[in-house]
């Protein structure tokens, strides 16, 4: 779940991002968790910057090279929570 936050002249900003994993024995905890980190910033990115455009019903983007993608160091810290 993504929490978001608007201004008065449009600005989007996340605020809060929430995940959850039943992945049953989880080997590795520290790459499911940077699994999950790195999903939350490619799915925010796609969200704020991603656009997919057509001319003449072409695509006009040809690969991600061009593709703004939010840095981790933009995240805020994060909360870790298990059971």
């Amino acid at each position: 779940m993504v929490q978001v936050q608007i201004n008065d002249a449009g600005k989007v900003q996340i605020t809060r991002v929430d995940s959850a994993l039943d992945a049953g024995t989880v080997v590795n905890p520290e790459m499911a968790r940077n699994q999950f980190e790195g999903a939350a910033v490619m799915g925010a990115s796609i969200a704020l910057w991603g656009e997919i455009t057509a001319v003449n019903g072409a695509i006009e983007q040809s690969n991600f090279d061009s593709f703004p993608v939010a840095r981790m160091n933009r995240r805020r810290a994060r909360r870790s929570f298990t059971s």
